[in-house]
């Protein structure tokens, strides 16, 4: 496992490792771009933690995206890139791979032909390209970016094979599934970082966005609908009643495909919610109510909107305040570097 982790950093560095500094100062500046492509029942990255000790260098690298554990495999329809795209079966997983065999290279040649006939061009097309894509993602963290640009290079290369002819697909199709790659391996590759500031601004702006309907407390306990909803808001006593599935689809934008991956996500939320006070516990901890609906006791969470606001406020004025320490720390080092300075 070793000497995979070490290969795995040689090919994805950019650049060879094989020259010492000294010799390599002299000699033209090479680099490359390689994407090693590989199947596996779990993420490579729990294995390699079972020997190393895994970094975000690792996670950028390292872009995973999980399956969903279904019937369907590669081919479930979440995937899909549009709604008319058929779930796909065993048959046309072993048709691929039959026709991958019998015409091995045959593209590759015909894309080969396609670049050096329009190196001129591609020279400026691919970097402006793969500038668009990153700049479309919208976001300031280094490492995101680093994803990114590996996630763009591989939309150019599929957007110029469409127009090549060899992928039967549109530059929209090739465009959607990048998106949506990108999406995927961030939350597989950071999503352990679900920090509370970041999951109750999710909350309020998923209610925000009117993911669930809001009701007054006469209308619930009367209210027979309310039992089949996935949840609801009670402006009663600002609290956000919700069953898992509901609680789920508040996380969804931020959630893992896999299960294993997504059950720890939803783990660490619930207790940093609990920690809060935002996720209401029973006197055993539970953190599963039973809720008077519709004359009836049904098991829910329980969301408090109130802690919810408070304690998002809390850590913004917190965050706010370590930053402006971190800025007034940074200017005084600066002010003693000048002072030192020889004139």
């Amino acid at each position: 496992m070793n000497v995979v982790y070490e290969t795995l950093h040689i090919f994805t560095s950019g650049k060879p490792k094989g020259v010492s500094h000294v010799v390599s100062s002299s000699m033209a500046q090479e680099s490359f771009r390689c994407i090693a492509l590989s199947s596996s029942p779990s993420p490579i990255l729990w294995k390699l933690a079972e020997h190393v000790s895994i970094q975000d260098s690792d996670r950028v690298r390292l872009l995973e995206i999980a399956i969903p554990e279904t019937q369907y495999g590669i081919w479930d329809p979440s995937f899909a890139i549009s709604d008319e795209e058929p779930p796909q079966t065993r048959e046309d997983t072993e048709n691929l791979l039959q026709n991958a065999s019998l015409f091995y290279g045959t593209a590759g040649r015909a894309w080969i032909k396609h670049l050096t006939r329009n190196q001129d061009n591609l020279s400026s097309l691919i970097p402006a390209d793969i500038s668009k894509f990153v700049k479309a993602r919208n976001t300031n963290k280094a490492r995101k970016n680093r994803i990114a640009k590996k996630v763009a290079l591989i939309r150019t290369a599929g957007k110029l094979a469409v127009e090549a002819g060899l992928i039967p697909c549109s530059t929209r199709d090739i465009t959607a599934a990048c998106k949506w790659a990108y999406r995927e391996i961030v939350k597989n590759a950071f999503g352990h970082e679900l920090k509370p500031f970041k999951i109750l601004r999710h909350i309020e702006k998923q209610l925000k966005a009117g993911i669930f309907g809001s009701f007054k407390q006469a209308e619930i306990s009367g209210n027979a609908k309310l039992k089949r909803l996935d949840g609801f808001v009670n402006q009663g006593n600002a609290k956000l009643i919700v069953t898992k599935s509901g609680f789920e689809k508040i996380f969804e934008n931020l959630l893992p495909q896999s299960n294993a991956a997504r059950n720890r996500a939803l783990d660490q939320i619930r207790t940093n919610l609990i920690e809060v006070g935002a996720l209401l516990t029973d006197k055993n901890g539970k953190h599963i109510k039973s809720v008077n609906i519709a004359w009836g006791g049904q098991r829910r969470l329980i969301i408090d909107l109130k802690h919810v606001k408070k304690h998002r406020k809390k850590l913004k004025q917190s965050s706010a305040a370590k930053s402006s320490n971190t800025k007034e720390r940074r200017h005084r080092k600066k002010t003693k570097q000048a002072i030192k300075a020889p004139a």
